[in-house]
């Protein structure tokens, strides 16, 4: 059985890591599961979107997101995130008709 060992996150400058550490729901001691993984990805990432970061990406989603101790007991999860700009929203124009 794998335990998480650490999170951490790089590249994050618009929220601290606590906040996202307490956003994916990983904890420190707890046992990893894959679908726990996934799931912080999409978390993440939904985050992201949901406060303007359309651009946002998890540059090591696909690679090296986790790495194990020699014994595969203790994992470390490192989150590489590239925010991009944040989006806002300035004016709705609607036109056309009017009843």
């Amino acid at each position: 059985r794998t335990f998480v060992e650490v999170v951490s996150f790089q590249g994050n400058s618009s929220y601290n890591s606590a906040r996202l550490q307490s956003l994916i729901g990983l904890k420190n001691g707890e046992p990893l599961k894959l679908q726990d993984i996934e799931s912080s990805i999409r978390k993440l990432k939904n985050f992201y979107l949901e406060n303007g970061f359309l651009e946002m990406k998890l540059l090591n989603e696909n690679s090296d997101l986790v790495q194990y101790n020699s014994d595969n007991t203790k994992a470390g999860l490192t989150y590489r995130i590239q925010e991009g700009p944040q989006i806002r929203v300035a004016s709705i124009v609607v036109e056309g008709n009017s009843f």
